[in-house]
């Protein structure tokens, strides 16, 4: 009987060789998520700045064109009088009235 507990039968030896090995493709598996789940989650957070980049990007255009806008609205409301059609200083009669009127 000692000798059967010193050397087991190679039938017991079957369901641990197949643990060890299951075991061994299991962390093969694993090892592959980790590095795929690294490579995923480089590319999420690249993905998160040119994201983040592309609203700073739209929100400076966005700025410009209400800027430009804004300007060409007052210019169309208010337009500054060109230099040929002001009067002369002067040339106003008493009254207000300009020479065309007189």
């Amino acid at each position: 009987m000692a000798s059967a507990v010193g050397n087991p039968s190679p039938s017991s030896d079957e369901p641990i060789t197949a643990l060890v090995e299951g075991t061994r493709r299991l962390i093969e598996v694993m090892d592959r998520f980790v590095v795929m789940f690294n490579c995923y989650n480089a590319h999420m957070e690249k993905s998160e700045h040119e994201l983040q980049a592309a609203v700073w990007l739209q929100a400076a255009v966005r700025g410009f064109l209400v800027r430009h806008t804004t300007r060409k609205m007052r210019a169309a409301i208010n337009p500054a009088p060109s230099r040929s059609t002001r009067c002369p200083a002067g040339a106003h009669d008493s009254g207000g009235r300009s020479p065309k009127n007189l």
